[in-house]
């Protein structure tokens, strides 16, 4: 007992800013880590800036990453020349702002425990200038590994230089010409150039409008949006001119779509990291809720160089191509290409519906979303097929679609960072978790192994065995009907898992559930019509509710696996294997108490085990006593102390109780904490 409130009280003190650093630590940036003190050589993390300066309310996309080190947590601020704390944080990849020195959102900490690569974020400058301004921050590597006062570079205010005449050419050298008065000269500037300005470059002297830096050479059409070769980068104008819907860790990111406001138009470019398959697709959707299901969807598939962008509609969790002719209503402008793993297209999207109301009626599936109004906006990928007729066509995707939090305004420019959290997905799996892993792992062990202890001992006219075991069952069984409704509140009744390439087996999940929730109610009817402990059909009830029981826990234990591997329990994908080692960790304490069992058997063969749940005879069944006086609590035989009612049975129940709990304890957290 002493360990366990040891191991409580030192998992508060682990977990106590998992979820980000507190106010109180805004003014010394100094994380909370009791006796640790911070490191003072050089640190592994910098900033990345995209740009030197700033203007009043400019929002600025800043990285902050480590050089091959991971990061656990972090707090950054953003300080001018005096130390006072300027500008908001507007959003970040998977961290959340806090209310610094009385200014609103002017700190950013991490949102959950997880390693990090690095995090991005979007930091909003004041609305009058202040001087140069340094961006600090607090990085946590380990609990005791950790620096302060990491620092930027600079950025200072943007200034304006004073305007010249456009025809005004540069002033020469002072040796190339004679200190005399220059005659202003009536005709452009393309002969008078500096002398290092080589000869290579006079002929793009005519397009003076490019001012992308010489090094970029490697693409004829250059586009300051492509994301960098092999890797999906973060769009310069997110937060400026786009709005963006992104996942990404420092400077690399997993999927970016952007959107551009127009007069009666959309413009949106869509970028991902994909498979190497024969055929690869990626997709946006905008829907009415955070379900796959009556959704407007554009497709961006690619064979090779082939990439074509064409409308479809999610009907359930089927997907219906509109063809070549209705698949491109309302679309215009499209491109895509397919290039090192990185898939990208762009298309222009009408705001309006311009499928006739008539057309609708007919088909609703080929009706436009109005842009002008607000949608969830998803992301989806995956792979496909060619058919006979040269058609590019879409396999179910292998992932959940990620989908944004709130309904999109896609007339705004924000920067959305995360994706949409399902709470009740949430709930659902945490009362599973205990239901089936904690109080049926118990309550098993209890009625198999110990009806021979505390044989002399009862709690409230019940044996101890028999207490531990119909709580722990009921318990599971309440639970387990509350999971249940909250899924279905949340699926919106029976929802059927969309089949995942090489996860098909997932879509045994629902069915799983149904089985163990009906066996769950059906055992405790069981109980209720229980044979007496003497009457001839009692064995056959025994083993009829052992095998009811069992069946429900193995189902419950494949059911919390699969259920671990969906991605809207946000688990990580080492979940399983930790209830794969609760699997392996129950057989063997079975293994351990059944052959401690064989064991003490040799000491006293005649003992019998199965006493009944209270001070039984004939006249007592179900533990409800008649009003005549019961019989005697135990024969003479009984009062001679059974052999397995040891000690070390009693501690291997404590143990295996310490054990299932640890077990619980670990995936309620994998689960709850995890994004």
């Amino acid at each position: 007992m002493w360990w366990l409130v040891l191991l409580s009280a030192n998992i508060g003190v682990a977990w106590s800013y998992s979820m980000g650093a507190p106010p109180s630590t805004c003014s010394t940036m100094f994380p909370v880590h009791s006796g640790s003190p911070a490191r003072t050589g050089p640190t592994p993390y910098f900033f990345q800036l995209i740009k030197s300066t700033y203007s009043p309310e400019e929002s600025l996309s800043v990285n902050l990453v480590g050089n091959g080190a991971l990061m656990r947590g972090y707090q950054i601020q953003a300080r001018d020349g005096n130390g006072n704390v300027v500008g908001q944080f507007t959003s970040a990849q998977g961290g959340r702002t806090i209310n610094c020195q009385g200014q609103m959102n002017g700190a950013l900490t991490h949102a959950n425990p997880m390693d990090k690569q690095g995090v991005s974020f979007t930091w909003k400058a004041p609305s009058n200038a202040v001087g140069s301004i340094v961006f600090i921050a607090s990085v946590v590597q380990t609990y005791n590994v950790f620096w302060v006062n990491v620092k930027s570079p600079a950025i200072t205010p943007l200034t304006i230089p004073p305007t010249r005449p456009p025809t005004q050419p540069p002033t020469p050298p002072p040796t190339t010409t004679p200190a005399v008065t220059i005659p202003i000269p009536t005709q452009p500037p393309v002969t008078p150039r500096p002398p290092q300005v080589t000869t290579t470059t006079a002929k793009t002297t005519t397009t003076v409008v490019t001012q992308a830096p010489s090094v970029v050479t490697t693409a004829p059409d250059v586009d300051t949006s492509t994301p960098a070769v092999g890797r999906v980068t973060m769009d310069d104008t997110c937060g400026i001119s786009k709005g963006c819907f992104v996942s990404c860790e420092g400077d690399s990111c997993d999927y970016v779509v952007t959107w551009k406001d127009g007069a009666d138009y959309v413009d949106f470019e869509v970028s991902s990291k994909v498979e190497m398959d024969n055929v690869n697709w990626i997709a946006i959707a905008f829907s009415s809720d955070l379900k796959m299901g009556d959704d407007d969807t554009v497709d961006c598939i690619a064979k090779g160089s082939k990439v074509i962008v064409t409308r479809s509609f999610n009907k359930g969790t089927q997907n219906i191509p509109l063809g070549p002719v209705d698949g491109v209503v309302g679309l215009s402008m499209t491109s895509g290409t397919f290039q090192d793993g990185i898939l990208s297209c762009k298309f222009r999207r009408s705001k309006p519906n311009q499928v006739t109301r008539r057309k609708r009626q007919v088909d609703p599936s080929q009706s436009m979303f109005d842009l002008n109004q607000k949608w969830y906006l998803m992301f989806g990928q995956g792979s496909g097929f060619e058919n006979n007729n040269g058609e590019l066509t879409k396999l179910m995707h292998k992932e959940n679609p990620k989908v944004t939090p709130a309904r999109v305004d896609f007339q705004s420019v924000g920067v959305i960072g995360e994706t949409a959290r399902y709470p009740l997905i949430k709930v659902h799996a945490i009362l599973m978790i205990i239901a089936w892993i904690l109080c049926t792992g118990v309550g098993i062990v209890a009625a198999r192994y110990y009806k021979p202890v505390w044989t002399s001992t009862n709690v409230m006219g019940q044996r101890i065995w028999f207490q531990i075991h119909r709580t722990l069952m009921v318990t599971a069984l309440v639970l387990t009907l509350i999971g249940f409704i909250i899924i279905f509140v949340q699926a919106g009744g029976y929802s059927r898992i969309p089949k995942i390439e090489g996860k098909e087996y997932l879509q045994a999940h629902p069915p799983l559930g149904i089985i163990v929730t009906i066996l769950a109610i059906v055992n405790p009817i069981m109980s209720i019509f229980r044979p007496g402990p003497k009457d001839e059909k009692r064995p056959i009830f025994n083993w009829a509710h052992w095998s009811v029981g069992m069946l429900a826990h193995i189902l419950s234990v494949v059911a919390i696996c699969f259920g671990m591997e969906m991605k809207k329990s946000t688990a990580p994908s080492y979940s399983v294997w930790v209830v794969v080692g609760y699997v392996i960790y129950h057989v063997i304490m079975e293994i351990i108490l059944k052959s401690f069992d064989l064991y003490l058997n040799r000491t006293d063969t005649g003992r019998i085990d199965a006493l009944g749940m209270t001070n039984t005879g004939a006249s007592a069944q179900n533990g409800n006593h008649f009003k005549v006086p019961p019989p005697p609590a135990y024969t003479e035989r009984d009062t001679v102390k059974n052999p397995k009612d040891s000690t070390v049975k009693k501690l291997l129940l404590a143990f295996h109780m310490a054990i299932a709990t640890a077990f619980t304890i670990t995936l309620v957290l994998l689960v709850a904490l995890y994004d």
